[in-house]
């Protein structure tokens, strides 16, 4: 936010804050993961950190800055920003989620090169709830380069959403 202060060119200016309220609405995410572990409504709270059966453990507390597993031995302590994205996805999916949330879970998915995982839970968003469709194509149209959603926004096509221009083209054999 502090480096949006000092931006010269107003055209920037509203990238950034566009790309600020985009991470605000992520970091709600981890804020409610976080009320889940404390409140113990996560689906599951077991995590396997290694191999065997000593490497299983139960997620125990959570602050902004770690995870706590309490094992057989004691517990240990793991930094979020040290857990791979694949990790954080499978404990953001132990929560029941909204609509709204699933789009925001692909938004992270695909933030972090989970593509497939972040198609599979727009299309699952949109399906459950016709009115996020419109934050689901401003989103993808932005990170794919365009300057508008296109016309007809992103549909299904094969588990992905792509522009109907590019579903006509794999229709064809392309």
């Amino acid at each position: 936010k502090a480096y949006r202060a000092g931006l010269a060119f107003p055209e920037l200016q509203a990238r950034v804050d566009r790309r600020i309220a985009e991470l605000d609405k992520l970091a709600s995410l981890m804020d409610r993961t976080i009320e889940s572990i404390h409140r113990k409504t996560l689906r599951d709270d077991k995590v396997r950190f290694g191999e065997g059966d000593a490497a299983v453990g139960t997620i125990s507390d959570a602050t902004e800055e770690h995870l706590e597993v309490t094992i057989k031995q004691g517990f240990i302590q793991t930094r979020w920003d040290f857990m791979r994205p694949a990790q954080m996805l499978d404990l953001f999916r132990r929560m029941p989620l909204s609509p709204e949330e699933q789009v925001l879970l692909g938004c992270f998915c695909y933030e972090w090169q989970l593509v497939p995982e972040a198609h599979t839970l727009f299309l699952a968003a949109e399906k459950a709830k016709k009115d996020v469709k419109g934050d689901v194509d401003a989103y993808l149209a932005s990170k794919r380069g365009f300057a508008r959603v296109p016309d007809g926004g992103f549909v299904h096509h094969q588990g992905r959403l792509v522009t109907v221009e590019e579903k006509d083209y794999f229709a064809r054999g392309f």
